[in-house]
């Protein structure tokens, strides 16, 4: 199931990414004329994938999407868990939407705030088909497998961080089921 997940995530970034390309052709002919750039100050690459900040080195921005990703995932099992704060599934989307939000506006400045493969990859290999060519890839001595590699490491350590810190704590979902039934049992004969 999770590969099909992953692939419905590339994919949906990849037709994403086209129809931004589609929509904005003639923007990007405009400000490029024509002439695809990854860097410099004519560049429009970047509009589609995530490119490192000039002063941060390698490791820097590998930390950085590790992090970024690790406090998202943490969000995210936060307010998926049943067991945690009975988040009404109804405002869910808008509580991980909001930790989006949060995470690429503090971590962007240094590398465009990827925390997903998919948002990255699919693009870049997007813009390295149409026209932007090989360098989409190798760039500052083939940066690209950061935000590939670093959100995936950065996920597994926010969800193992949570499920050791929170998750470990609580007991099965099925016993706070009973529990909670046998507290609202008790509060509607008035035991409570």
């Amino acid at each position: 199931m999770l590969p099909a997940y992953w692939f419905g995530q590339y994919l949906g970034a990849f037709i994403g990414s086209s129809i931004v390309l589609i929509i904005y052709t003639d923007a990007i002919n405009a400000f490029d004329m024509g002439h695809r750039l990854v860097t410099g100050p004519n560049a429009t690459a970047g509009i589609f994938a995530t490119y490192p900040s000039d002063h941060i080195s390698t490791a820097g921005s590998f930390f950085d999407q590790v992090l970024g990703t690790a406090i998202l995932l943490m969000v995210i099992v936060a307010v998926t868990d049943e067991r945690n704060m009975e988040v009404p599934k109804a405002i869910a989307p808008l509580l991980i939407g909001l930790a989006i939000f949060s995470v690429a506006s503090g971590f962007g400045y240094n590398c465009g705030g990827a925390i997903n493969p998919a948002r990255d990859f699919s693009p870049r290999l997007l813009t390295s088909l149409t026209g932007w060519g090989s360098e989409t890839f190798s760039v500052r001595n083939y940066w690209f497998w950061v935000p590939i590699i670093g959100p995936h490491i950065g996920g597994l350590i926010g969800a193992a961080l949570y499920k050791l810190f929170v998750g470990i704590h609580w007991p099965p979902v099925h016993e706070i089921t009973m529990i909670s039934s046998q507290i609202s049992r008790n509060e509607h004969i008035g035991l409570s």
